[in-house]
């Protein structure tokens, strides 16, 4: 298994970096990229868990828009406006 998008508590997740890379092994993982929200201060643990744990690490982010913060109307806005250009959502 290849996970690609994981937390950790360095951001919104439930488990250290370290508890992390163990559980995605422990669920069979060969693989794995630690994208905390906009942080990358757990990559180095992560890194080590995964080097311990033989799992191959790709750094990664996940990087916010500020999306987030839009209301319901503002994002309906812009989705109305994408497909009056013709944009497929």
């Amino acid at each position: 298994m290849i996970d690609l998008h994981l937390h950790t508590n360095v951001s919104d997740g439930q488990y250290s970096p370290t508890e992390t890379v163990r559980l995605a092994k422990d669920k069979g993982a060969v693989c794995i990229s630690v994208t905390d929200h906009d942080r990358i201060s757990g990559l180095k643990e992560a890194r080590a868990a995964a080097m311990e744990a033989g799992v191959e690490f790709i750094p990664g982010i996940d990087i916010g828009s500020g999306m987030e913060a839009l209301s319901g109307a503002e994002m309906e806005d812009i989705l109305v406006n994408l497909r009056s250009r013709g944009e497929k959502l």
